[in-house]
């Protein structure tokens, strides 16, 4: 298997998930180690300077006017390592950590930073033998960077702290033993260097727009297999009227709807029927608006894995350091909130439509809560508790983080993106929906075992995944297995990969 190759420049967010989820090798390009070489020796050239430069001979924050002697340099980064980490519970999940890892060693690759080679390459080390550094979910202001989270992997570098290597949690001195190799110390800049970015933000940022995809791709098939069990009009999804309206979105969604009805017979089945709900009849719309933003997020994040977001940043053709702001995670945080909008809008649009379901003056035939001898048995209503409760968290959780900026360092750094809350935010609300999803798969399953007729290409093809699952109930039983085991399929994909052997991708 070929590995992944960082140069600062071209890692996408497949790649990302590769190494993160799925513990693809890592390798950092011959073509940016000259650069990286060239950046540190620049360092240690302004290092020798009496010329102030930000976080290499002067303090950080509001004491950046602090001026730090030369033999002093080394022990400003092992202080800020120490000052700044603060690894406290809730800890960061082991794929985020790995991402967090790649996304950090892609920016230094760029050779903006000043650090020297072996620092990316003891991270690369940790990815491919699978060291995952403990690192902390909560701290970070998106500005200066991640510092918190950050520094718990700087700390982990330098032999402190802890970290999980094959599956057992030890000390991070423990590790680096077991490897046969020493902690690295780290250099004028290179303590700055790692902890002053976006790459924990960004990380999490990644790993949910990656699982957003997936999710619109669920509520697809979950929302054509609800259409069936209600006996829904395809009159929306006609393609004149996405003519009419030319987002190209539009048209993408009513055409991978059309693609997995195809062919069902309880569609179009109840002639004196005119319209729809609004939560079928609108589907184009809402979910092309989602796909917008989707590609949207998709397109700032990508730019963003590929950018060097420390400061100051070097630049060795003219042999300078300039300080700046691209430690800033405003591009994350407004991308994670918005994306956390469109997908609260979505489980709105579920749970609408498992209220049809289980409601019989809505469902056109099917029984109170989708069970036989509904009152002696109460069937599938506690789903949409459950349902209905995670949509109203994610309601709370897209309140906008961006829009919250705490100043901090005596005014220094005054507007803080906040991208690590609000990536902690879409992380959560990913989750919810996995789970809301998953209680429309089965609701969906279970009233189409009260429906005669033919099935859709595609959700002929569905239904028989969820079914193998989750075959019904005809009395009341736990539903817990069943919904962890619907949650499982719809998160790892499998219902997708199934559909799109068949009808071919979605989108």
């Amino acid at each position: 298997m070929a590995k992944i190759l960082i140069n600062g420049d071209n890692l996408t967010i497949d790649d990302i998930i590769s190494v993160s989820r799925y513990r693809k090798s890592v390798e950092l390009s011959l073509e940016a180690i000259d650069k990286i070489d060239e950046s540190r020796e620049t360092i240690e050239e302004l290092s020798k300077k009496d010329l102030p430069i930000y976080g290499i001979n002067t303090g950080l924050g509001k004491l950046c006017n602090i001026k730090i002697s030369k033999d002093n340099l080394s022990k400003l980064q092992e202080n800020i390592v120490k000052s700044h980490d603060l690894t406290l519970k809730p800890f960061l999940s082991k794929d985020a950590v790995r991402a967090t890892l790649i996304i950090r060693a892609n920016s230094l690759a760029k050779g903006y930073s000043g650090v020297r080679r072996e620092v990316i390459e003891r991270m690369i080390l940790f990815l491919n033998e699978d060291v995952v550094p403990i690192m902390p979910q909560k701290g970070s202001l998106g500005a200066s960077g991640d510092l918190i989270p950050l520094a718990s992997l700087a700390s982990f570098l330098v032999g402190k702290g802890r970290g999980i290597y094959k599956g057992k949690e030890m000390k991070s001195i423990e590790i680096h033993n077991k490897l046969g190799i020493e902690p690295l110390k780290l250099l004028e800049k290179e303590a700055l260097s790692i902890i002053n970015g976006t790459s924990f933000s960004l990380a999490l940022a990644t790993l949910s727009l990656y699982d957003a995809k997936n999710i619109l791709k669920n509520a697809l098939i979950s929302s054509s297999l609800s259409m069936e069990a209600l006996l829904a009009l395809s009159e929306p999804f006609n393609t004149k009227i996405h003519f009419a309206k030319p987002h190209t979105s539009q048209a993408i969604i009513a055409y991978a709807i059309n693609s997995l009805l195809e062919g069902s017979t309880l569609i179009n089945s109840l002639k004196d029927k005119t319209q729809d709900s609004y939560v079928i009849r609108c589907i184009p719309q809402i979910y092309g608006s989602i796909y917008n933003t989707l590609k949207f997020v998709e397109k700032n994040l990508t730019i963003e894995i590929n950018s060097s977001s420390d400061n100051p940043l070097v630049f060795s053709d003219e042999k300078i350091a300039i300080s700046g702001g691209n430690f800033h995670g405003s591009y994350i945080s407004t991308n994670c909130d918005f994306l956390s909008i469109e997908l609260t809008i979505l489980s709105n649009n579920i749970e609408r439509r498992l209220n049809r379901l289980m409601n019989p003056t809505l469902s056109n035939g099917l029984p109170p809560f989708l069970i036989e001898n509904s009152g002696l048995n109460t069937g599938l209503m506690l789903l949409q508790y459950l349902a209905s409760s995670l949509v109203s968290e994610n309601r709370t959780l897209s309140y906008p983080a961006s829009v919250t900026s705490s100043p901090v360092s005596n005014d220094q750094e005054d507007d803080v993106s906040m991208s690590g809350t609000a990536s902690r935010k879409l992380r959560q609300i990913v989750d919810n929906l996995f789970t809301v999803i998953s209680v429309e798969m089965i609701s969906a399953v279970q009233a189409l075992n009260f429906r005669k007729g033919k099935l859709g290409r595609g959700t002929q093809l569905a239904y028989n995944v969820i079914k193998d699952i989750f075959p019904g109930i005809n009395k009341d039983e736990n539903l817990t297995p069943y919904v962890e085991k619907a949650k499982e399929i719809v998160t790892d994909g499998s219902i997708i990969k199934e559909v799109e052997k068949e009808i071919g991708e979605l989108f």
